[in-house]
């Protein structure tokens, strides 16, 4: 024992000698020391990088087990569900997009959407925040699309095509349904008044009268109809008002289903009256469902379901007649004509 002390105690010493030799031969520089400009600051900001002793870590929809950052234990995280700035988005988008369905789908997709959050039993301190709607990324080769514990997975080039198609679709509906109904001339004149009824424009220019030879229709609806202001009737559908956002701008638009109907076995609008803000006060008198008679001059053919063009003048609500017809104001038109007529034959 006393020669295993001695021995130590030799080593030691041996050791201490032989760092002493190479710092005295390989001086070590000394960093030069800053002097403070102005004294201590007042206000210091510091910032500390932490270890994550998560990392690697995947939190899904199931408690695990970790370590609190918080509290530095290793527990078993228990889950609770709550909405992030994420939720709300998709729940507005599926309201706009479905509009009254959506008091029947959103409280089935309110759950799906909402983000998966552990939290520790100790501090009840949250760990983790997971996010259940994942969307693809670009980066590899195959991508993902996550709702909940339902997942689709497809190849690049697949999701890429996908939206490009559904690009394509919706650029194709805005332009049927603004870009029809915008397309008129913003300064449009009003026509020259004509007799032609609602059944003689359907007679020349109507679904069949089209499908027959559309050359044709183009033709006399040029001649007898387009530029030509004609008192019809009908029942209010839609009234939808215009709006401005930057370059964007829509008109006021009123539907009106006509009778006989152009498609009788679809509930579709028949004449698209576009209106200006001078008519805003006969306007707000109506409601969809009410019984009309307008003075509106046609400016363009609606073709393949869309809505006749006009431009709307006057209108007023009036008693529907019996049975219904959109033709019904010629009478009165054949009536003030001949008392017209009568007037100057006894002058």
């Amino acid at each position: 024992m006393y020669h295993e002390g001695q021995d130590r105690e030799r080593r030691k010493a041996r050791e201490e000698s032989t760092e002493l030799a190479l710092k005295s031969q390989y001086p070590v520089p000394e960093a030069p020391k800053k002097e403070a400009s102005g004294g201590p600051s007042l206000i210091e900001f510091s910032t500390e990088a932490r270890d994550d002793p998560n990392e690697g870590l995947n939190f899904g929809d199931m408690p695990e087990r970790c370590t609190c950052m918080h509290c530095e234990r290793s527990v078993v995280t228990f889950i609770d569900y709550e909405a992030s700035w994420v939720t709300w988005l998709l729940a507005i988008v599926v309201w706009f997009s479905l509009g009254w369905m959506a008091f029947w789908v959103l409280p089935l997709l309110w759950p799906a959407f909402k983000d998966v959050v552990h939290h520790c039993p100790r501090c009840l301190n949250v760990i983790a925040r997971k996010s259940r709607i994942s969307f693809p990324t670009f980066r590899t080769e195959v991508c993902s699309l996550k709702v909940g514990n339902c997942a689709v997975v497809l190849a690049r080039k697949y999701v890429i095509i996908f939206l490009g198609l559904v690009f394509t679709i919706v650029a194709v509906y805005l332009m049927r349904s603004f870009v029809h109904v915008n397309g008129a001339a913003p300064e449009v004149h009003k026509g020259t008044p004509s007799m032609l009824t609602w059944e003689d424009f359907l007679f020349d220019c109507g679904p069949k009268s089209s499908l027959r030879s559309r050359g044709s229709s183009a033709v006399v609806f040029d001649e007898k109809y387009r530029r030509r202001t004609f008192t019809w009737q009908g029942e209010v559908r839609v009234i939808r008002e215009g709006f401005e956002v930057l370059f964007v701008r829509t008109k006021s638009v009123l539907m009106v289903r006509m009778y006989p109907s152009r498609f009788p076995r679809r509930d579709l609008p028949d004449v698209a009256l576009l209106f200006s803000d001078s008519l805003n006060k006969e306007i707000a008198e109506l409601t969809p469902g009410d019984w009309v008679e307008f003075e509106a001059t046609m400016t363009l053919h609606g073709y393949r379901g869309d809505p006749e063009l006009m431009t709307l003048w006057h209108i007023k609500r009036v008693e529907p007649p019996t049975p219904l017809s959109s033709s019904a104001a010629r009478g009165l038109l054949l009536l003030l004509l001949e008392h017209s007529a009568g007037t100057r034959l006894a002058e």
